[in-house]
Formats: structure tokens, C-alpha cells, sequence
């Protein structure tokens, strides 16, 4: 018998040897489900933040709510509003988790802690509509109102531009290091316990 119908042999008996194992059946199955378990991740991470839900106690300007859309809006984001007729009713909101946070006239109302985020947002939108205020008050036209509340903007350059989807493929491949590290270890084992088991026979 040559070398190469000696090494087949060999490896023929460990594959059924090993199929016959239970725990060979078990770590496979670990690792399949390990892979099928990537994808919806992958797919959930890539989904789109879900809208940040305010809830005013009365109304607010039309003019807010259209600012704090439009600032959402750059940051990717975006921003319903939901009128409530009392604090109460926006308080027993939060404590169900149906908003992100509540406006009672110029206070926020939050559930633990704040969210840096939306709070520039809300923040900026009562800024901007009460600059609009003092313009009107200063006698100043619509178009120059206009100009003095327009935020300045910057472009941005990149030496080394950031890839599309960073986040995913960041989980992608720590996901795939980490079953390769578990397949190679497994595998060792079973290749160990096989040359163990040739030597003693």
C-alpha cells in the first residue's frame, strides 16, 4: 500500500469516526448556526435608527417642528412630534418608553438620561425660531432674516476616505475571526484525538 492509500485510509477513518461523535455533531451545528446567525445581525445593524418621538405638551411653532426636521435631517436622522394635552400624559409616555423625550415650553423632559443628539436638535430649533423673532422685531426683511439664521456650511476633505458601512463590516469580521478561531480550534482537537487514537492502535 503507498503513502497516498495509506494517508486516504487514515483520514477516511477518522471523517466516520469523528461523524459518529456527538460532540463533532454538536460544535458543527454551533458553528452552522453561528454563521446563519451573522446575516440577521448584519441586516438589523444596517437598518436605519428608528425616528426619535417628541411629545409636546400643547403645540409648538410651525416653524420648530419644520426646523427640527430639517436638522434631524442632517444628521440623518428624523424627528416626530406628538401633542399631548397634559404633562401628565407626556410623563406616563416616557415611563412607557413611547417617546424619547418631552417638551413642557422651554423644558425637556427625559425618562433616565439625555440624549446629546436630540437635544441639539430640539435646542437649536428654539434658537433659530427665536433669532427669527428678533428679526421680525427689528424691522429686518424675510430675505435678510433668511441670511442672518443661516447656518454656515462646511465641506469636509478626507486623505483616507471612510468606507461605506464600516459598522457591519467591522461586525463581519470580528463575527468571522471569532468562528475560525472556534472551527481551527475544534478541528485540532479532532485531528489530535485521531493521531492519538493511530498511535495507540
Amino acid at each position: 500500500m503507498n503513502s497516498f492509500r495509506q494517508i486516504y485510509e487514515v483520514a477516511k477513518r477518522d471523517s466516520i469516526q469523528r461523524a459518529k461523535s456527538k460532540a463533532f455533531l454538536i460544535s458543527l451545528l454551533v458553528i452552522v448556526g453561528g454563521l446563519a446567525a451573522v446575516g440577521p445581525l448584519l441586516a438589523i445593524e444596517a437598518q436605519p435608527p428608528d425616528p426619535y418621538q417628541v411629545g409636546v405638551v400643547g403645540t409648538i411653532p410651525a416653524e420648530v417642528q419644520t426646523t427640527m426636521s430639517q436638522l434631524a435631517a442632517q444628521l440623518e436622522r428624523e424627528v416626530e412630534v406628538l401633542t399631548y394635552a397634559s404633562r401628565v400624559d407626556v410623563e406616563q409616555a416616557l415611563a412607557e418608553e413611547r417617546l424619547s423625550v418631552g417638551i413642557d415650553g422651554f423644558e425637556l423632559i427625559w425618562r433616565e438620561s439625555t440624549n446629546g443628539q436630540l437635544e441639539s436638535i430640539i435646542t437649536g430649533s428654539f434658537a433659530q425660531a427665536a433669532r427669527t423673532d428678533l428679526a421680525g422685531e427689528l424691522g429686518l426683511t424675510a430675505s435678510d432674516t433668511a441670511t442672518l439664521i443661516q447656518p454656515i456650511t462646511t465641506t469636509s476633505t478626507f486623505l483616507n476616505p471612510p468606507e461605506e458601512d464600516r459598522v457591519v463590516r467591522f461586525i463581519a469580521a470580528y463575527f468571522g475571526m471569532f468562528l475560525l478561531y472556534i472551527a481551527i480550534l475544534m478541528f485540532g482537537q479532532f485531528v489530535m484525538v485521531g493521531v492519538m487514537e493511530e498511535k495507540a492502535s
